[in-house]
């Protein structure tokens, strides 16, 4: 199978790799490396010391520069004659070691590499991954053979090489390590939940280290071990060859092939007809992983292919006009990461390809190609010329709202949208137009009208809460507060413009933390007095989580009613809808790296509270127990979580006497719980009007 037409289906798919994020750091990985080194003047290669050669030898140096098998070289003159006599015959050479500063730093990613993230974002101005561009497996390296000329014992380390610490956290608890010790090939890797340590003996680099440990991990089995730790099964637990996981969003995977039989001709050779499909489903990364491992050495026959079969993509034509000779086999090959496609087809015979990635808008067929790689480098060419890094990070920034638990932007309760939401309608909290508080409830309950003595509709109100939330495999500590200020509207008037001002903070697992921030403008009146109350509003956020790198800007449109029926029993219910319209704006970094998601949704909230009095006075003030219920639902485009309900329960404590303003209560303290698929949080609450 030409390796062109897999990597292209990856086009625009594969490059979120590098984006992965906190949000579902269990279905990607968790990857914490630390890099180290002392301080080094210039000058000849570390740890060398001559046998007695003419290789670094005491005296003055005179150096000069060849080009060697590694390119460019500067090689080192003991003496002002001319260079060693079997230089020619030297199967490489000594290069010359810049000085370096002392550096000891550590990271913590959900990706494969920084440069990867830093690359895909195009902001690497922005972030400081400076340390960590030196690629880890490269420059240490030993001596393979013993140089009599110069007089290099043979395994001896030559050039510079960081001290590595690298940690990656998979699925079901599965941690692997891997330390390097400072300008040492040489590396160990462990990988606890297996029983597995191994370190490398005398690698010529760290990538002959890499490939000891592969080779180590092939026999006796380990490949099975480390599988059956990844997918949580006991040990001994063996994945028998061509199997393939079948449920899952992280990664999908699926081809149809299509073969139609053919005799022989004077340049192919006859061939049987052909036709099967195949796919698979992934739920993490670590399953990815461990179904590699587990079909090491798998044959295509494994899978249930014909013995020896490749994809046939020998069709081609001379030029863009000419017949096409040759052969193809028809082919369908998707390639998802959570959520987020891409689909590469091809037609039998015929070396032209479409491909289909709907998340940029990416519909295209190649025409006139000569071959499929001239199709391939056509596909190359229109992404490059019309999707840009800010369509790629605005599209997985979509994607990640539609499956990721715990997006700052949207689709979760604790995202700014469900911020937005909660403040249109949260019938936990009482309404001063509708005379819920302390006054009201006594005057209701002396058999004074049910509208009280009236409390003032302009002042403060300030108010909080601090809970936990678990979604999916996070969890976190959150904040919101909010500061609310009203202002009655026209002398004599109980309607009242309110301006509130909500923040919150999310500290997740793993994460740098979600804040939150919007402005929020209501205008509040009653439609039946002391009975019925609608309030317009408009908002306006902004989400940022660093660790995710996700960010966004909302604005919200919505209208809320709530209805009070009294009394009933000694209290009273209110009935409370909500209709609430989301859509982010637009925010690009002007260089076509960055653009924030947009999306667009209506939220519908409903829901009921019921209140009654304390009949007797706790520390000599009247109270009110109320309890309230909300259920939330979200439609337009994709979220993670599209409904969930609202519990909570909070008493309000009045002051010892009536106050010539005549607030309705002093303060309000409860508890309230969220509940959606996959998610839940609880918190207390406490608030003040004054």
């Amino acid at each position: 199978m030409k390796t062109r037409i897999l990597e292209t289906v990856g086009i625009g798919v594969l490059a979120t790799l590098g984006a992965a994020n906190a949000a579902f750091a269990q279905e990607f990985l968790n990857a914490n490396i630390s890099v180290s080194h002392s301080a080094t003047p210039a000058g000849a290669p570390k740890n060398v010391t001559s046998t007695g050669g003419q290789f670094l030898t005491a005296g003055p140096a005179t150096i000069f520069s060849v080009d060697s098998i590694f390119g460019p070289t500067v090689l080192f003159r003991p003496t002002s004659s001319g260079p060693p006599t079997n230089l020619n015959q030297s199967p490489f050479f000594f290069s010359l070691t810049p000085a370096q500063t002392a550096l000891s730093s550590s990271q913590t990613f959900n990706l494969f590499t920084a440069n990867d993230i830093a690359a895909f974002l195009g902001a690497n101005q922005d972030m400081d991954f400076s340390e960590f561009e030196v690629d880890i497996t490269e420059d240490c390296f030993r001596n393979p053979v013993v140089e009599p000329n110069f007089g290099v014992p043979v395994s001896t380390v030559l050039q510079l090489c960081d001290a590595v610490s690298l940690r990656l956290d998979l699925s079901n608890n599965v941690t692997v390590m891997m330390t390097g010790a400072e300008d040492n090939p040489d590396l160990t890797f462990t990988i606890p939940a297996a029983g597995i340590t191994f370190t490398s003996n005398l690698a010529l680099d760290r990538e002959d280290a890499m490939s000891q440990f592969g080779d180590f991990l092939q026999t006796g089995g380990r490949n099975q071990q480390v599988a059956a730790a990844l997918l949580g099964r006991p040990a001994g637990f063996v994945l028998p060859l061509g199997s393939l996981p079948n449920a899952g969003t992280f990664l999908t995977f699926s081809a149809s092939i299509t073969r139609s039989a053919a005799g022989a001709s004077q340049f192919e050779p006859p061939q049987a007809a052909v036709s099967f499909e195949r796919s698979f489903a992934a739920a993490s990364f670590g399953e990815v992983i461990a179904y590699v491992l587990a079909n090491d050495g798998a044959t295509v026959e494994d899978f249930g292919l014909p013995a020896g079969f490749e994809l046939n993509d020998g069709c081609f034509r001379e030029t863009p006009t000419s017949p096409i000779l040759g052969r193809c086999d028809g082919y369908s090959f998707k390639l998802g990461l959570v959520g987020f496609e891409a689909t590469m087809s091809g037609q039998e015979n015929n070396p032209n390809m479409t491909i289909v990635i709907p998340e940029v808008g990416i519909n295209f067929t190649t025409t006139g190609a000569l071959d499929t790689d001239d199709a391939a480098g056509q596909i190359d060419d229109f992404i490059e010329a019309n999707v840009t890094d800010a369509d790629l990070f605005s599209a997985l920034q979509r994607v990640l709202i539609a499956k990721t638990p715990n997006n700052p932007v949207a689709g979760n309760p604790t995202s700014l949208q469900g911020t937005l939401v909660r403040n249109s309608l949260d019938l936990g909290e009482t309404s001063l137009l509708l005379d819920e508080g302390i006054e009201g409830e006594a005057a209701a309950a002396a058999g004074a009208s049910a509208g009280g003595r009236g409390a003032d509709t302009a002042g403060w109100m300030v108010g909080g809460r601090v809970g936990t939330v678990s979604v999916g495999t996070q969890d976190a500590v959150f904040v919101d507060v909010v500061a609310e200020r009203g202002w009655r509207v026209g002398e004599g008037s109980r309607s009242r413009l309110k301006v509130s001002v909500p923040f919150s903070y999310a500290d997740y697992d793993d994460s740098d933390g979600q804040s939150t921030a919007s402005v929020r403008v209501g205008y509040e009146t009653p439609l039946r007095e002391g009975r019925w109350v609608i309030e317009p509003s408009l908002a306006l956020g902004y989400a940022f989580d660093s660790g995710q790198f996700a960010a966004g800007a909302l604005w919200a449109a919505g209208l809320s009613s709530r209805y009070k029926i009294a009394p009933v029993g000694r209290g009273h219910i209110v009935v409370g809808n909500a209709i609430t319209y989301t859509n982010t704006i637009e925010i690009e970094d002007g260089e076509d790296n960055v653009r924030t998601p947009i999306l667009a949704n209506t939220i519908f909230r409903n829901g009921a509270a019921y209140q009654y009095p304390i009949g007797e006075r706790i520390f000599g003030r009247l109270g009110t127990l109320r309890g309230s219920y909300s259920y939330t639902f979200i439609e337009g485009d994709e979220v993670f979580l599209d409904e969930y309900h609202d519990v909570s329960l909070s008493y309000g404590i009045g002051s010892r006497e009536a106050t010539v303003r005549q607030l309705s209560e002093i303060a309000r303290i409860g508890f309230t719980g969220t509940f959606g698929e996959d998610y839940e949080a609880f918190s207390l609450n406490l608030g003040f009007r004054f």
